[in-house]
């Protein structure tokens, strides 16, 4: 079931869609680290989101929109960095930012801890 959500999500959007390949590759390796094995489930996840990302940048549409967007000129990073705040903005708004604030502080404090 799992992999569905990871295909659904990693082709629904660019930003999400690097977001989600990057979580889950880097998940891997920590796995294949950490464990020393290959966990089974994560290729599966993997191989699920590298599906779902190579849907969205290969279709037809994607090609059309980005010869008539300067937009598209630039490279998916730049594209990710570019275009990410605005969706946080239009997913949270302004009256949400001590939200933002208090997750992203949590986020950087597990992470220290971990």
């Amino acid at each position: 079931m799992l992999c569905i959500f990871i295909f659904c999500a990693s082709f629904s959007q660019e930003q999400l869609a690097v977001v989600i390949v990057g979580y889950i590759v880097l998940q891997t390796i920590y796995d294949i680290i950490k464990n020393k094995k290959i966990n089974v489930e994560n290729i599966f996840y993997c191989i699920f989101a590298l599906i779902g990302f190579a849907i969205l940048m290969l279709a037809p549409g994607n090609s059309a929109r980005m010869e008539s967007d300067p937009f598209y000129e630039k490279n998916i990073f730049e594209r990710v960095l570019t275009a990410f705040p605005g969706v946080l903005i239009n997913i949270y708004g302004n009256h949400d930012k001590l939200i933002i604030a208090i997750v992203l502080i949590t986020s950087l404090y597990s992470a220290y801890k971990l």
